[in-house]
């Protein structure tokens, strides 16, 4: 697994104002935690910030001012309610010889061949939790759903995991299933002049006592 490197800055000022003026500056504010690390509250370009793998659960090699280095995870961030910029990160600092959970993503390849005879093909989840060291971290698992017939699906049982990572997912999830086409049923019109069977007639002593009174 190839590691990105990307160069932060150590931010002392804090609190809304400070903040305001770092993202003026096309920079955004972030903090470093961990088990093992002081929070550190940094900022980072842009520039550098379209080289962070956001949610792929890969590792990170972050620079402090060019000094010390931080092996992380993006734990969170947060987006622009209207812009969808990315306006603060939380970057998770790992120990690259302790086992860490983590979610890796999933990615179907090929086209089903129940698909060619009218088949559905229908995704279930798109990503499963694991266990391993940071360095076997994978950007994703690749599904080829090729040979899947209609009826057939995939689950995370079926999955080969691999080499040192523990999937950690319910085995029986669906990763995904080709379905069978799906046919809407008409309805037929009644036949003119017949009673539908949820209709109840009143007898004809009824009506005629009716029109008597």
């Amino acid at each position: 697994m190839q590691t990105a490197q990307i160069a932060v800055k150590k931010r002392l000022d804090v609190g809304k104002g400070a903040v305001k003026r770092l993202r003026r500056k096309g920079m955004v504010p972030g903090v470093i935690y961990g088990n093992n690390v002081t929070n550190i509250n940094m900022s980072i370009a842009e520039k550098e910030l379209r080289k962070m793998p956001l949610g792929s659960g890969q590792i990170v090699k972050v620079v402090v001012d060019g000094k010390s280095n931080h092996n992380v995870l993006v734990r969170d961030y947060q987006k622009h309610p209207i812009t969808q910029a990315v306006i603060h990160l939380d970057l998770f600092e790992v120990s690259m010889t302790e086992k860490l959970t983590t979610t890796i993503a999933l990615a179907v390849t090929g086209s089903a061949k129940g698909e060619a005879l009218g088949g559905i093909l229908q995704p279930g989840i798109r990503e499963v939790e694991i266990e391993c060291l940071p360095a076997n971290i994978l950007e994703r698992i690749d599904i080829d759903v090729s040979d899947l017939e209609i009826g057939d699906m995939i689950k995370v049982k079926d999955l080969v995991a691999p080499s040192g990572i523990t999937i950690l997912t319910n085995p029986e999830q669906i990763i995904v299933s080709v379905l069978a086409p799906q046919y809407e049923e008409k309805i037929e019109e009644e036949k003119e002049g017949e009673t539908p069977a949820t209709q109840e007639t009143e007898p004809e002593e009824a009506v005629e006592a009716k029109s008597e009174a």
